[in-house]
Order: structure tokens, then sequence, then C-alpha cells
């Protein structure tokens, strides 16, 4: 017996060891849900809730304990039933308040999403922006509700904004669309400003087709920014590049007309000097026949 009952403690030795390291982590889970609810009574205690500034903090402050709560381990069975009892009882203090305030919170939010929607259709779209912007900075939970109910405000409020910033971005194509549109209305005119003729005969309607361009030029809208000095630089080359052909052409006209005058000149002269030759033959013979 006193063989079998050394070698029944030998074996049961672990066990104790075990079951004694149990009841120590018993222990201080119970020391460490008691400083819990000592924390969250403090704060239930301590805090002038009519002027909380900070609720997010506050919330964030109540939930981490709720957390940590959860995932502690268990206690005696003797103690568990005080413990739990004290921490419900400090939930049932603190849950209503935050509720209180969460609901604010939602109906906030909820006025923003109506705030926003009510502004898809604004006439005036630089200022929806605007104020969905600003809805967008207040937007923050203050106090978050479940999850399934935060991915719904959520998901109304972003559809909302959506269709606001999808306004824009429509309006920023059909702008687009309009600037390439007068590209390419002033590309066709710098074409043919350069290929207007600066013969004398087709200057009178080239120069008034100029005018009509230059009216037609300014009548037309913006032009993409990225090509706006790209093409007032080749309308400029193709304004100067007209005036200097018209240049040219009158003084290659005026020069031929010079060349013409010239040759005219020299014919007369040599007709003139035909004539003072052939009238002093004339008299030479005239005498010669008198004698």
């Amino acid at each position: 017996w006193e063989r079998f009952n050394a070698a029944c403690e030998r074996a049961y030795q672990p066990c104790i060891e075990y079951f004694e390291g149990q009841a120590r982590e018993r222990s201080g889970n119970l020391q460490k849900r008691e400083a819990l609810c000592a924390e969250l009574e403090a704060l239930h205690a301590e805090t002038d809730w009519d002027t909380v500034r900070d609720w997010r903090a506050t919330d964030r402050f109540i939930n981490d304990r709720y957390q940590r709560w959860r995932q502690l381990g268990p206690v005696d069975r003797a103690a568990r039933k005080g413990i739990d009892k004290r921490f419900n009882a400090i939930r049932k203090q603190l849950d209503p308040i935050l509720e209180c305030q969460r609901q604010h919170d939602l109906a906030r939010r909820r006025g923003l999403i109506q705030r926003v929607e009510d502004l898809v259709e604004h006439p005036d779209l630089r200022e929806a922006i605007e104020q969905a912007k600003q809805a967008q900075a207040e937007w923050s939970p203050v106090i978050l509700a479940s999850r399934r109910e935060e991915q719904g405000l959520w998901k109304a409020f972003r559809g909302a904004c959506d269709a606001i910033f999808a306004r824009r971005q429509a309006e920023q194509q059909a702008q687009d669309q309009e600037r390439q549109a007068n590209l390419v209305a002033k590309e066709a005119l710098v074409a043919e400003v350069e290929a207007l003729g600066v013969e004398i005969e087709d200057l009178p309607r080239s120069r008034g087709r100029l005018q009509e361009i230059r009216t037609r030029w300014e009548a037309i809208g913006p032009v993409p920014s990225s090509a706006y000095p790209a093409i007032d630089r080749r309308l400029q080359r193709a304004m100067e590049d007209f005036d200097r052909r018209q240049h040219a052409e009158r003084r290659a006209r005026e020069h031929e007309a010079l060349q013409s005058l010239w040759r005219r000149h020299r014919l007369c002269t040599a007709l003139e000097a035909l004539l003072e030759r052939a009238g002093a033959q004339i008299e030479t013979e005239v005498a010669s026949a008198r004698q």
C-alpha cells in the first residue's frame, strides 16, 4: 500500500501542478476582470455626460474594455456570478448612454445623406460639388453602429456623392468634346489662311476672306489648353506668311512693271534715234537733189 500510495502521489504531482496553474490563471483573470470593471465604473462616475466632447475616444475606450473582457479566460465558478453581475451592471449604465449618442450620430449622418441627395439635381453644379465635399468632411462617424448598418449608410452616402461627381465628369467630357471640335474648326481656318491666294487679281477677295476668318476665329470657343499655344502660333505664322507673300507679289509686280516701262523707254529711245537718223538722211538727200 505504501508503495502504491507513493506511486499515486508521484503520478498525481503533475496534475497538482497543472491544477494549481489553472487556479492561478483563473485568479489572474478575475483580477483583470475586476480591473476592467473598475475602469468602466470610474469612467461612468467621473464623466459629465452632458459635456462630452470627444465621443469617439470615449466609445473606443469603452469598446476596448468590452473586447478585453471577451478575450479573458475563465474565473473560478464561485466568483463568476459576482463578477459577471458587476460587469453587466456597469454595461447597463454605459450602453444606453452610448446608444443615445449613436442614434444621434446616425440621425446626423442620415441628414448628410439627404442633403447630398438633394444636391444631385442642383442647377449650380459647382456649388453642389462644394457642398458634397463639405458633407464628406463632416461624415466621419462619432460612434460606430453595427457593421451592416454602417455599410448601408456609407453605400447610400457614397452613391449620392458619386452621382454629383458623375455630373461633373459628364460636363467635363462634354467640354472636352466641344474644345476638341473648336480645335478642329480653328485648324481648318488656319489651313484656309495658309492657302489664300496673293495674286493681284485675288488680293481683294483674299483680304476680305482673311477678315472673315479673323472674325470667325474670335467667335469660336476655347480649345484644349495643351493645344492652344501651338494653334495660336500656327495662325500667327499663317498671317505673317500671307503678309510676306502679298508683299512679295506686289514687289514682283512692281518690278515687272518697271522692267516693262524700261523696255518701252528703250524702245522709244531707239525709235527716236532712228527717226533722227532718217530725218538727217532725208535732209541730205533733199540738199543733194537741189544741187
